[in-house]
């Protein structure tokens, strides 16, 4: 509770909120996929180079809960130590979220 017990801000301003981040973007052929994760994963990653690695691994056909997998096991610390995979940021200790949702465009249906 002592993150967000600043009695000068709103709720949505404490250092620990579940008020969301949204962005809205029109889906276009373009987009690939969308990834949603939870802050600390963003602590430890950089959101370009992320999308560089899950674009990479989808167009070779890798099964999202495997990409999702090795994501987790490079950013999850093993101990105080570990080295951070896409940026140096806090190490991994917290809980952790990652969905990708793949998209599909002009009727392309393939099973991952």
């Amino acid at each position: 509770m002592y993150f967000k017990n600043n009695k000068n801000l709103n709720f949505y301003e404490q250092s620990v909120t579940s008020y969301p981040e949204i962005t809205k973007l029109k889906i276009t052929k373009e987009i690939d996929f969308i990834l949603m994760a939870c802050d600390r994963v963003w602590d430890c990653v950089d959101a370009q180079k992320i999308c560089e690695y899950v674009s990479i691994k989808l167009k070779s056909n890798d099964k999202i809960s495997d990409i999702i997998g090795e994501l987790m096991d490079k950013i999850i610390s093993k101990n105080n130590n570990s080295k951070i995979f896409f940026k140096i940021a806090p190490i991994g200790t917290d809980n952790m979220t990652c969905i990708i949702i793949q998209l599909f465009h002009n009727g392309k249906d393939e099973k991952k």
